[in-house]
């Protein structure tokens, strides 16, 4: 059956045919004390996301909850809490009334999710970082993955090591592949100093993502704008 992708998106892509939709820029009001941008429909079966792009700050979280009860009456697959601003007291125990009160699957960001029993939606698989030990810390617990091809240039010279975020390109022959880690590279010698391209791909991250399964991983959300197409 292979791992559910889900694909954030917004309700104008929703025409597209994708078997795992998300819907996406739900967030918390910055000009009120609930959520904005709920969706009015959309397919059955779809994830539906809450992100605090928005911060919360004096929002109701009474409110919150019977907002996404009505959202409830579109059959949502389950409710993302998609939440990257850590530290926040009223944030955490909103997601712990969300995931006790709501009647749907709640999926909770790692910043979030300890001390939880929800779900929990962990960051892209760094590229360094093998599977397994990524995935330990969480071990008992119902694991999604966030999906994204990843590219890192990396210089080594006798001072040490810099690491720095890189556009995904054609990586230059001759180039290997690293299977342990789910990406290949390139690397030159320059000025005393040695360089690696590092890149995880969308092939790289189909065979991630079948490895995640079998390791009992239960779903991943990726961007549509990103990867297009499910990874199959």
């Amino acid at each position: 059956m292979g791992l559910p992708l889900y694909l954030a998106m917004t309700s104008a892509d929703f025409a597209k045919d994708c078997p795992y939709p998300a819907y996406m820029a739900c967030h918390f009001s910055p000009g009120g004390t609930g959520l904005s941008n709920l969706p009015r429909e959309f397919p059955k079966a779809t994830l539906l996301l809450v992100d605090d792009s928005a911060p919360f700050s004096g929002h109701d979280s009474k409110k919150i909850l019977r907002q996404l009860e009505e959202c409830l009456n579109l059959s949502p697959v389950g409710i993302l809490l998609d939440l990257q601003r850590p530290g926040n007291d009223e944030v955490q125990a909103l997601c712990k009334l969300l995931t006790t009160q709501l009647s749907c699957p709640v999926i909770v960001s790692e910043l979030y999710a300890k001390g939880l029993s929800c779900p929990v939606l962990l960051p892209p698989v760094p590229l360094l970082t093998k599977l397994s030990d990524y995935l330990a810390p969480w071990k008992g617990r119902e694991i999604w993955l966030e999906a994204a091809p990843a590219c890192q240039v990396v210089t080594v010279t006798e001072e040490g090591s810099t690491a720095e975020d890189a556009m995904i390109d054609a990586l230059p022959a001759p180039w290997f592949r690293e299977e342990a880690l789910f990406c290949r590279y390139h690397w030159t010698l320059e000025n005393s100093a040695a360089r690696f391209t590092i890149q995880r791909t969308k092939e790289d991250l189909q065979n991630l993502l079948a490895a995640a399964e079998r390791m009992g991983v239960k779903g991943a959300v990726g961007l549509y704008q990103e990867l297009k197409e499910p990874v199959k």
